[in-house]
């Protein structure tokens, strides 16, 4: 079993693609004043979407390359031999 470990790559660019896109609700409730939004807590709940976003892109780089070695002794395999490990 082999498992490519590509994450990282893409993160830098996903995620304020996907911030900015988290906006687009909290920005229509504040246009039609849905469910009596006022703008103060449409500000808030876009402050809640960066928290968020902080701390996943934190935890993801803790957490992540994993390492091939890591992923062996979870799939209870060796590691390929013709790859170096996963450094950060």
């Amino acid at each position: 079993m082999e498992v490519e470990v590509l994450a990282g790559r893409p993160i830098p660019r996903l995620v304020p693609a996907v911030l900015l896109l988290s906006f687009i609700p909290d920005l229509l409730i504040g246009i039609t004043h849905g469910l009596h939004a006022t703008w103060g807590g449409v500000a808030a709940l876009m402050g809640m979407h960066v928290a968020v976003a902080a701390a996943a892109v934190t935890s993801y780089s803790l957490f992540l390359p994993v390492s091939s070695q890591a992923v062996a002794d979870v799939a209870g395999t060796k590691p390929p031999m013709n790859r170096k490990p996963a450094t950060r």
